[in-house]
């Protein structure tokens, strides 16, 4: 079992290239696999700072079919994982965006009068096809 070791915290035992290296362990490498510790980073995150932890995402994500709640843009086409959108105000998480509907949501401010103006905007400007 020297190639392998037992993961502390989902108690599976994994080759050793799934735990990450630590100088400080006696034998170079974590006690807690890759994947548990991506877990227990992103948990920290998402609770710091939505509120909400990371399975609570995941079930997020899946009520949405793992798509852009506004484009529907499956999640498998971007390398980064969706951004949870919020109200800057309240704090209230209002689903998962990919990076090009967060940020142009964002860029609008989140004010729904400014989006229809732009909609607006579009519609008068739209060409024939």
């Amino acid at each position: 079992m020297a190639d392998k070791r037992l993961c502390r915290s989902c108690n599976q035992v994994k080759s050793l290239d799934r735990f990450r290296k630590n100088k400080y362990c006696s034998d170079g490498v974590t006690h807690q696999c890759k994947d548990c510790h991506y877990v227990s980073q992103r948990n920290g995150e998402l609770k710091r700072n939505f509120g909400i932890s990371y399975a609570e995402y995941l079930i997020m994500l899946d009520e949405q079919q793992n798509q852009c709640a506004i484009c529907a843009t499956d999640a498998s086409e971007f390398d980064k994982s969706f951004a949870v959108d919020h109200c800057h105000s309240t704090g209230k998480v209002r689903g998962l965006l990919c990076w090009h509907c967060n940020t142009s949501i964002g860029k609008f401010k989140d004010d729904v009068e400014l989006l229809q103006r732009a909609i607006k905007y579009l519609q008068i400007h739209k060409e024939d096809k």
